[in-house]
């Protein structure tokens, strides 16, 4: 028997490992569902909660999400209102 072509088929990962399944999912193009609850806030209560003087770690512990998501939709409601401004103009 050939002892190297039984190393090489023992190296071969096994289909059930994890990693595979992820590829498998990968180059099927199914997406897994991720993430948690999509949680509602508002920029304008952000832009206010800012103009009060409130810190952006004070802001996202008060509105339950991150420091992250608070710059995020600061900076998407500020493109916004400078597009809206530069097409009213």
């Amino acid at each position: 028997m050939n002892t190297a072509a039984t190393s090489v088929s023992s190296s071969v990962p096994s289909t059930r490992h994890p990693r595979n399944e992820t590829l498998a999912v990968v180059e099927s193009g199914k997406q897994r569902a991720s993430g948690g609850q999509e949680k509602s806030v508002d920029p304008v209560q952000i832009a206010a909660l800012r103009a009060a003087r409130q810190s952006w770690r004070t802001i996202a512990r008060s509105l339950g999400v991150s420091v992250g998501t608070v710059f995020a939709l600061t900076a998407k409601h500020e493109k916004i209102d400078s597009a809206l401004t530069v097409a009213a103009e």
